[in-house]
């Protein structure tokens, strides 16, 4: 994953902040819970197998404490090749994936998941 200067690191965290109330707010009564790790604070993680990774928002069922989605934010210098293992990772085995893109980058993101045949659930853009 590419770094990001101290702006897009700020932008990027603030859209954490604002997708974790939009998750909050369209679960519209079910039972979940959503954790998120912006700055790269690493305090919520998900393990698959022995991977341990931290995505940026995580949804979790509260009844069953199990992960059903994961987003991911993406920023200008973020949406390229060097993100494509990272949402490899995230979008395997039977949780949703979303990423989350500069609405600039919405194109050249769709092509790259198509090109690196990454399973995705949909798309946000800012």
């Amino acid at each position: 994953m590419s770094a990001r200067n101290s702006w897009e690191q700020s932008l990027h965290d603030r859209m954490i902040s604002q997708l974790k109330a939009y998750l909050i707010s369209k679960s519209k009564g079910q039972k979940v819970d959503v954790k998120t790790n912006p700055a790269s604070s690493n305090e919520n993680p998900v393990v698959k197998g022995i991977d341990t990774f931290y995505p940026d928002a995580i949804v979790y069922d509260s009844d069953t404490n199990t992960v059903s989605e994961i987003y991911e934010v993406e920023t200008e210098s973020t949406v390229n090749e060097n993100s494509v293992a990272q949402w490899r990772l995230y979008s395997a085995g039977r949780n949703k994936f979303f990423l989350v893109v500069p609405r600039s980058k919405l194109e050249e993101t769709k092509k790259l998941v198509s090109k690196n045949d990454i399973k995705i659930d949909g798309y946000y853009y800012y």
